[in-house]
């Protein structure tokens, strides 16, 4: 029986998923033999949808070497999905670009913002219409192809500064091209995806604010910008927060910060939109002050599961006690830290 479920798509799963982690475990963009046993110890009829994180939509669009791009026909992507579904979970894919200006940053803090935003926003400004095409275009093809490795659901990377995350930035992208209006063009990826694959899951993650202006008027903004999209066939809603060049510190929230720091604006779009299932992320260290009693909401878990496998199915099952918890010690911050792939100092198997 799934403790604490949810309906998508007129079925029920658990409401915990495994948040999309980029892990570095690939080799020329395929999934190696550490990331297939990476998602398969994560994986249960307690973790609702496994997904596999930051899959780049081409090889250009990477954000680093050891990105996976589903460009790469190889056995291991299908492998992957059938131990996923297999141990009782939903495979996952998200599907993500990084097209900016430059490299990510390996920096923590962003040293000049002002000038930071000047780049993109001149960046964003000088795209063309044919490279908005292209990029649509590849993210449909890239569902179409996780869909036949058997991947149930795809998640639109559309948070922490990737490329379509600047688009729906007024700061970063303040040209008047209909070309380059990110409401438009994620509504055209999304319909493009429903039309070639209607029973497919499909969720779209944004940041519910980037760290640019107030809090509360960037989330104004951007509830203003979901009201456009929900309404376009998506079943899932997820919800973090920051833009990695910018404001990383809002997509890894230090425990200081307090537990699930992003919980007001999930709920109150799982209050507006009843029937689509809102997920949330960051700095989920127990299950017991979530707010379970919205049927709508659900909840993406990371870093705690990448310390301990079982996190999840030992907080259901009352072994608090059990859990190797996470420190958050930034040691699984592996690209920050000039590394290739994943670490963590609490979990020496990975």
């Amino acid at each position: 029986m799934i403790k604490h479920p949810v309906l998508i798509r007129n079925a029920a799963v658990s409401r915990f998923f495994l948040a999309p982690i980029n892990t570095g475990f690939s080799v020329n963009g395929a999934p190696n033999k550490r990331l297939i046993s990476f998602h398969e110890q994560r994986s249960s009829l307690n973790v609702g949808i496994n997904y596999i994180g930051n899959v780049a939509i081409d090889y250009e669009y990477a954000t680093n070497s050891s990105n996976l791009c589903l460009r790469n026909n190889h056995s291991n992507w299908k492998l992957l999905a059938e131990v996923i579904q297999n141990r009782g979970s939903i495979p996952g894919i998200q599907l993500g670009c990084r097209y900016a200006h430059k490299r990510p940053s390996r920096n923590w803090q962003c040293n000049d913002k002002e000038a930071l935003l000047k780049e993109f926003s001149q960046f964003v400004g000088a795209i063309n219409k044919s490279r908005i095409e292209n990029i649509s275009y590849a993210y449909i093809r890239s569902a179409v192809k996780a869909a036949e490795y058997g991947y149930k659901a795809i998640q639109i990377h559309a948070a922490h500064g990737y490329f379509l995350s600047l688009l729906l930035c007024d700061v970063v992208n303040n040209s008047k091209r209909p070309h380059l209006n990110g409401i438009t063009i994620i509504n055209d990826i999304c319909n493009g995806i429903r039309s070639v694959l209607p029973d497919i899951i499909l969720d779209v993650r944004f940041s519910a604010i980037d760290g640019i202006s107030e809090p509360i008027d960037e989330w104004q903004d951007r509830m203003s910008q979901l009201g456009e999209i929900i309404s376009h066939n998506v079943d899932i809603i997820s919800l973090s927060a920051g833009m990695y060049d910018f404001s990383r510190e809002l997509i890894y929230p230090e425990k200081k910060i307090g537990h699930l720091p992003y919980s007001d604006y999930a709920t109150q779009l799982a209050d507006l939109y009843p029937n689509i299932v809102i997920n949330v992320a960051g700095n989920i260290w127990n299950l017991d002050e979530l707010p379970l009693d919205r049927k709508n909401l659900s909840y993406s878990i990371g870093r705690p599961m990448i310390a301990d496998p079982e996190f999840i199915n030992k907080l259901l099952d009352n072994n608090e006690v059990g859990v190797n918890k996470c420190i958050r010690c930034f040691s699984c911050h592996y690209y920050s830290k000039g590394l290739s792939n994943l670490e963590c100092i609490k979990n020496r198997d990975l």
